[in-house]
């Protein structure tokens, strides 16, 4: 499996639109540009590991999911989101 901008971009888009979000909000939640998330969801662009790795946090799903397309299991996401809410919680004690 090869990453694909533009497929990649569609599932972004997807995610965003089952939120109901509009391409305005999600910028703004994800502090980047509009026209920079229009580049991503249109696959004119590719995302930085950054800014998809925001991505992928801020909808609760996996990288994996984001740049391949690859499902993950239910049970390995419940960890992974267990995980990522005690890094969270840690950083807000720092």
């Amino acid at each position: 499996m090869n990453y694909n901008a533009i497929e990649t971009g569609k599932r972004i888009q997807e995610l965003r639109k089952d939120k109901r979000l509009t391409q305005g909000e999600l910028a703004e939640q994800l502090q980047i540009s509009l026209r920079y998330l229009q580049k991503l969801e249109s696959g004119e662009r590719g995302g930085s590991i950054e800014a998809l790795a925001d991505i992928s946090l801020f909808f609760q799903t996996s990288l994996d999911y984001i740049i391949l397309g690859r499902e993950q299991n239910q049970e390995m996401r419940s960890q992974l989101l267990e995980i990522a809410d005690n890094l969270k919680n840690a950083a807000a004690k720092l």
